[in-house]
């Protein structure tokens, strides 16, 4: 059976500390190692070597929530400067769209 993945926002990560989520936002600031995501309200996303992200754009994040309440990055996607995150398109669609579907079995939202 796969594992779901559930898709939050800052205002939910205190319900899921120590679980793994996805997190679809915009990077608001890049500090070395660490992102700042705004998603419905910042985010500190301690990245992995393998994040390639850029200040501006969308990015969906997968990672487990510390006890205080940052994010450790598991897997990144940046999305581009083209994503609609809070518009017209959900950030989640989005990530379908972009990623095909076929990569997100087993990190759909609840």
């Amino acid at each position: 059976m796969d594992q779901v993945t559930p898709r939050i926002t800052s205002r939910y990560l205190d319900s899921f500390v120590g679980q793994v989520v996805m997190i679809v936002g915009k990077v608001a600031q890049l500090r070395g190692d660490t992102a700042v995501v705004d998603s419905d309200g910042n985010i500190t996303a301690q990245l992995n070597r393998e994040s390639h992200l850029t200040t501006g754009n969308a990015v969906q994040l997968i990672g487990k929530v510390n006890p205080d309440l940052s994010v450790k990055v598991m897997d990144s996607l940046d999305l581009g400067s083209g994503a609609a995150v809070g518009g017209t398109l959900s950030p989640f669609h989005y990530c379908i769209e972009k990623r095909g579907g076929e990569s997100l079995k087993g990190h759909l939202p609840v």
